[in-house]
């Protein structure tokens, strides 16, 4: 018996990767680049964030009408916090604890 002949095999080789694999991988890439802009555009301008001086004014309507209203006071606080006026943010603190709100 004959050993097999080199012809005999089958030649195995890497097949390459054609244009529209790379075109493929292209576009996936730039999907997925797009998306992560999107996402760092959105966490930027504040899109996904609440408007806290809205939050602050809707809290000073509520206070004037019930200045008993210790959650009013919490979320003012919380609202100046965000806005970083610390100082007015404190003090709406101390007025929610002083008026017994506990946080939750």
């Amino acid at each position: 018996m004959l050993p097999p002949s080199s012809t005999d095999q089958p030649q195995f080789r890497k097949p390459r990767a054609d244009l529209y694999t790379v075109l493929l991988l292209l576009s996936l890439l730039a999907v997925i680049v797009g998306c992560v802009f999107m996402y760092l555009e959105v966490q930027d301008y504040g899109f996904a964030k609440a408007d806290w001086n809205a939050v602050a004014t809707q809290c000073d309507t509520i206070i004037k009408d019930r200045p008993d209203y210790a959650e009013a006071y919490y979320i003012r606080g919380v609202a100046y916090a965000q806005m970083g006026e610390e100082t007015k943010a404190a003090q709406d603190f101390a007025k929610a604890k002083e008026l017994g709100y506990e946080e939750k």
